[in-house]
């Protein structure tokens, strides 16, 4: 049963905004930050000098300077596709090529270049062991997801001060975070909380807040982006408003999700939606019908989650086949390479490179802390490895690494 203060309240609120919302006409071209063709060609030539001047600068001009070059160019096609760089998103004057890369330019690119240039051939001594983080900071929501991977959480008492996130953040940034990714529950519970962890930390790692729409409201969404809150991802589940609210047991929620959507636009924010495709929805009509959608709202990315047997799903037959896992492969390559989608969002399907060259959590890159401190491996993998509240998050780390991800191999690039 959902608490009483936790009532259905936005949905009466924004459903004359809605209406009002879907009959307006698709985004003007000269509107859309996805740019492509020429556009991205320049921003690709920029984003590699500045590789190459950040390679000069612990190697000198030399033949391993090139070398060192072509092969972190390389590892970005062969962890994403051949077809990467070839989209950007522009956002509030910052360039990004994937949804979990920094925007570009910034110090936290930077510190992500050098990292990735240390595990090809060390040119630092400045060795970071994580590259993000999510950070899951409440149990309370007023949802009833059907593939909620926090369900047993869910609704129950908090136990995270606010003085316990800080601490969980600043050891995340002593293991080298250059992103965080706020979840929950509902982080947005939790606004104003969020309006003051981004004042403290976003000029040193980049925030993003992950929420489902509720209590996005556009005065919210402004706090979030006047406090140096980077972006959103937004939970979509269906193109159709009746199917994702069923998915989510909640009225209302498709509303919120697109209004959350538009304010964080109309700011100039780069917005995420992220798809759980279920068994259901893996057809070509139902991802093209979602693409279509996703480029009407002009969003950033299209996030696509493979659904996983925990939290909600314990115990379920939701884990898809090899044809529903085809399906999302080809859609990620069409839309990365159909010159007809070139103005479409950017796709980011972890199983893409998973299945291929292995995971990059559980330490190796990321990992995730649940609304109790507790550190696994993602949302998806829950065997804990330590509490950053009660134990030194290297010792964390190390064990986590030792134990690997449960369903992919580690990724050695």
């Amino acid at each position: 049963m959902i608490i009483p203060y936790l009532r259905q309240s936005t949905a009466a609120h924004n459903e004359v905004r809605w209406q009002k919302t879907i009959k307006e006409k698709s985004i003007p071209e000269l509107r859309r930050h996805i740019i492509s063709g020429s556009q991205a060609r320049w921003v690709k030539r920029k984003f590699q000098f500045h590789i190459l001047k950040l390679v000069i600068k612990h190697f000198g001009l030399t033949k391993k300077t090139f070398s060192v070059l072509d092969k972190l160019i390389e590892k970005q096609k062969f962890v994403h596709g051949p077809n990467v760089f070839n989209k950007w998103v522009k956002a509030s004057g910052k360039y990004y090529y994937y949804q979990y890369a920094p925007a570009f330019p910034s110090l936290q690119m930077d510190q992500v270049i050098l990292d990735e240039l240390n595990r090809i051939e060390q040119v630092t001594t400045d060795k970071r062991l994580l590259r993000s983080a999510f950070f899951a900071i409440t149990k309370k929501c007023p949802l009833q997801c059907e593939h909620c991977f926090e369900w047993d959480n869910i609704n129950k008492k908090e136990i995270l001060s606010y003085e316990d996130l800080r601490t969980v953040i600043l050891k995340l940034m002593e293991a080298g975070i250059t992103q965080l990714y706020i979840s929950g529950g509902e982080p947005m519970l939790r606004v104003n909380e969020i309006v003051s962890l981004a004042h403290e930390f976003s000029n040193r790692i980049e925030i993003w807040v992950l929420t489902s729409g509720f209590n996005c409201s556009e005065n919210n969404i402004r706090k979030l982006k006047i406090s140096g809150v980077r972006g959103l991802v937004v939970s979509l589940d269906h193109y159709e408003r009746e199917k994702h609210d069923r998915f989510r047991n909640h009225t209302g929620s498709y509303n919120d999700a697109l209004l959350a959507i538009k304010s964080a636009r109309e700011l100039d924010m780069p917005v995420a939606i992220s798809l759980c495709a279920t068994k259901q929805f893996c057809t070509k009509e139902h991802l093209n019908r979602y693409l279509e959608l996703a480029h009407q709202l002009d969003v950033s990315f299209i996030q696509l989650l493979e659904p996983k047997a925990v939290g909600h799903y314990t115990n379920k037959d939701v884990t898809l086949d090899e044809t529903q896992i085809k399906m999302l492969t080809e859609f990620y390559e069409g839309v990365s390479i159909s010159p007809i989608r070139e103005k479409y969002p950017l796709v980011v399907y972890h199983g893409y490179y998973q299945r291929r060259i292995g995971c990059f959590s559980a330490g190796n890159r990321s990992l995730y802390v649940d609304t109790s401190g507790n550190v696994t491996p993602c949302p998806f993998c829950q065997c804990t490895s330590g509490n950053l509240l009660k134990e030194p998050v290297l010792e964390i780390i190390s064990t986590m690494k030792q134990r690997g991800c449960s369903s992919f191999d580690s990724a050695v690039l």
